[in-house]
């Protein structure tokens, strides 16, 4: 190799307008592609997908990872509520509508679905970050 001869430069990094290191810059159709998952799908398919993949890099990834973990023990936290107010709503059955139980049960019900709604608008705000960070990595704006 010729000494005077440029090295080759690596460009699978690029910086964004935020000064940011960002993945390899996607092209027209990428974009569009990401814009489309970010607008109709899951987190789960989201991260699954390899042009949003190729768009992040190791920093934001692991801010993903870790916002996903949140997200997943959130997800993990309204299915074990689902399940108890389904095992509250079956045990009240067997007991007359009018009876202290009943209302005992239905109460313990409806405060876990309060906790319930709590933890969806907490999942909201995480996936909100997560596709935020999809959407700045692919300089979506």
């Amino acid at each position: 190799m010729n000494s005077l001869q440029p090295a080759v430069q690596d460009t699978s990094y690029v910086n964004n307008h935020h000064g940011y290191e960002t993945a390899t810059a996607l092209s027209a159709q990428e974009k569009q592609n990401v814009k489309g998952a970010l607008e109709n799908s899951s987190i789960e398919n989201l991260l699954k997908n390899p042009i949003v993949t190729k768009a992040l890099n190791k920093s934001n990834k692991g801010e993903i990872d870790n916002l996903l973990a949140n997200y997943e023990q959130l997800n993990h936290q309204i299915t074990g509520i689902d399940n108890l107010c389904r095992e509250l709503l079956s045990e009240s059955s067997k007991y007359d509508v009018n009876s202290r139980k009943w209302k005992e049960l239905d109460r313990q019900r409806f405060a876990r679905q309060d906790d319930r709604s709590n933890l969806v608008r907490l999942l909201w705000g995480y996936s909100d970050k997560i596709r935020a960070i999809i959407r700045e990595a692919a300089n979506i704006v």
